[in-house]
């Protein structure tokens, strides 16, 4: 069924013809708005020729999304969707699926712009929400199409990482527990997840590497597993670590939420007298002191865990080569300093015909005499 869009003046408006009347709904003065609005229009069209029934509460769709992904995603995953769940339901009311329409996300955009958000974070809560009603829309509860809503513009900056001797400050104020957690994160590069679901079987001390892999109850990111070198350090740690822990199934036993253990993390960063980092500026920590070093990106992306090299490339500023050294590598190339003849698109050279007119002879150029070799 098809939509039009119209202007008059300085606003817009949509028309469709509906059970034989023409429909006239007006869109406002924004033309993007006005597109949005008619995407939405469209959509409810669609649904209603289909005979999809879109009263479908809010509150039951979330519960049964949640429990849908907590079938296939990881913990952190569920908890991160149930914190866009409940930010999205504190800005904006509503009480059925269907009341998701790209004008109430580009409310909530706003809304939570002004609340001092930044936008990566708003852009992240976006794509949950918007996953969420892809889902909803493959079990026949709605086909809205809300991806035209767009990002906010995201600042890039760089990964901040612990200096050497802000890592010794951490260690002078951790205790055993912490030390293994703060060894582990910077020595191997791993993530909170993965430090605190790392085994004793997956620690190999003869071949001096550590093994991060999926099992019944988790699984990494990307799901794939990966081996990282045990740097001479970690395993000195370990090994002392492992005589104290004795009958303990994981290296570092933890069964509280995670964002406990970063908060007290954050708890030991400002008593080591730190003012800045988290948890995870272990990790970045471990890229970032390896680029410095001068280890190419792509060992990093493998160590890391890291699916594509474009996430390795905020380390890419840390490398020691610069864009003039890099220039500087190409060969020299000789060539002589007097042609042997004149090339044909040589600016100097001097047109055949007079004054450039064309009398059907072959077009040829003169070099200067100056430039002839004698």
């Amino acid at each position: 069924m098809a939509v039009a869009l119209r202007q008059r003046g300085k606003s817009y408006s949509a028309y469709w013809r509906e059970d034989g009347k023409v429909i006239e709904k007006s869109l406002g003065t924004d033309l993007r708005m006005a597109k949005i609005r008619m995407a939405n229009i469209e959509n409810q069209l669609v649904d209603k020729k289909k005979g999809i029934n879109k009263q479908v509460l809010w509150e039951e769709y979330k519960e049964k999304y949640l429990k849908f992904i907590s079938s296939d995603h990881a913990k952190d995953t569920v908890v991160r969707n149930k914190t866009i769940f409940n930010n999205f339901d504190r800005a904006i009311t509503i009480q059925y699926l269907s009341d998701i329409t790209p004008e109430v996300l580009e409310e909530y955009k706003l809304l939570r712009k002004n609340l001092g958000m930044m936008g990566s974070t708003i852009n992240r809560e976006l794509v949950g929400i918007k996953t969420a009603m892809k889902k909803a829309a493959e079990w026949g509860y709605a086909s809205t199409n809300i991806w035209g809503v767009r990002k906010l513009p995201e600042v890039k900056r760089h990964p901040f990482f612990f200096s050497e001797e802000a890592l010794q400050q951490l260690l002078s104020v951790a205790d055993p527990y912490w030390r293994v957690i703060i060894h582990i994160g910077f020595y191997a590069g791993l993530r909170l997840g993965e430090i605190v679901n790392l085994k004793w079987a997956d620690i190999d001390f003869k071949q001096r590497f550590l093994k991060v892999s999926p099992n019944d109850e988790w699984h990494p990111k990307d799901r794939e597993a990966r081996q990282v070198p045990m740097h001479r350090e970690l395993e000195e740690c370990l090994r002392g670590w492992q005589k104290a822990s004795a009958g303990q199934e994981n290296v570092v036993p933890w069964n509280m939420k995670y964002c406990i253990l970063s908060m007290n993390f954050t708890r030991l960063r400002k008593r080591s007298g730190l003012d800045k980092g988290t948890l995870h500026s272990l990790r970045h920590s471990f890229a970032s002191h390896l680029a410095i070093k001068g280890i190419d990106l792509n060992r990093i992306r493998v160590m890391m865990g890291h699916s594509s090299i474009v996430t390795t490339q905020i380390y890419a500023h840390l490398l020691p080569s610069n864009l003039i050294n890099a220039i500087d590598e190409l060969p020299t190339l000789k060539s002589e300093t007097t042609p042997k003849k004149a090339p044909m698109n040589n600016p100097d050279a001097v047109c055949c015909h007079k004054n450039g007119a064309d009398h059907g002879a072959p077009h040829v150029t003169k070099a200067p005499i100056a430039a002839i070799p004698a």
